[in-house]
């Protein structure tokens, strides 16, 4: 046989031989490595005390309270309740868009002190409804910033807020 010829035999081989024991491979069950361990749940809080936090690269502060989980970001945070699928949004950008809303669904409200609108809007999504406040931040004018959510905790949060 030529030399050529035989290399290209041998080349086939070691390739077939390499997806030969790619499929048996395939057929043995893996170990796992250590074993998971449960992730604990926490126990809720029996007390009314509510916790504060401020959004530091926005200079947002507000109160939440302790049924309720903060999510962080740099410019934004979200409070979720147990078993309530209603969220709360807070965010920091600049120039964030206000909803093109007739005046029947937008209502003056105080936030820290400033007048501000408020807009009563529906999800396009589900139809949930949402409330949203988007107002220029008070220290820092290249800064928009925007509230969203509903309801009494929403209403709470927003008696809280300050810059």
């Amino acid at each position: 046989m030529h030399s050529n010829t035989t290399r290209l035999m041998i080349a086939l081989a070691l390739i077939a031989m390499f997806l030969f024991g790619l499929n048996i491979g395939r057929l043995i069950p893996r170990a796992t490595g250590t074993p998971t361990q449960p992730t604990p749940i926490p126990t809720p809080f029996t007390t009314n005390e509510n916790r504060s936090y401020t959004i530091k690269d926005c200079a947002v502060s507000f109160t939440y309270e302790n049924n309720q989980t903060l999510t962080e970001a740099s410019m934004a945070a979200t409070l979720t309740t147990e078993g309530i699928s209603n969220k709360i949004a807070i965010a920091c950008a600049p120039e964030i868009p206000r909803p093109p809303l007739p005046p029947e669904k937008t209502e003056k409200v105080n936030v820290a002190g400033i007048e501000t609108t408020l807009y009563h809007d529906v999800s396009a999504k589900d139809g949930t409804p949402i409330d949203a406040i988007i107002m220029d931040h008070p220290k820092n004018p290249k800064l928009d910033v925007g509230f969203f959510g509903y309801g009494e905790g929403f209403k709470k949060l927003l008696s809280t807020i300050s810059f």
